[in-house]
């Protein structure tokens, strides 16, 4: 297969996860909202890991589509 169009079906697989994570993220923080910090102490802690999780999967997807958008500029 044509490099340009596997990093083309990368930059798209990175733009599924980016928009995963992000629906992930906010979940968790609506989560964060609705909890009650003394009466569901450990959802709110389930939540708050779930959102760092979330954002740092967000954060490599961007890295990861960014990187595809760069290689794929540079083959044209």
């Amino acid at each position: 297969m044509d490099s340009k169009i596997e990093n083309i079906i990368e930059r798209w697989e990175a733009i599924r996860r980016e928009y995963d994570a992000k629906a992930e993220r906010l979940d968790a923080e609506r989560r964060l909202e609705y909890n009650n910090a003394f009466d569901n102490f450990r959802e709110e802690i389930d939540a708050a890991g779930d959102w760092t999780e979330a954002v740092w999967d967000e954060f490599t997807a961007k890295v990861d589509r960014k990187w595809q958008e760069f290689a794929i500029d540079r083959q044209t």
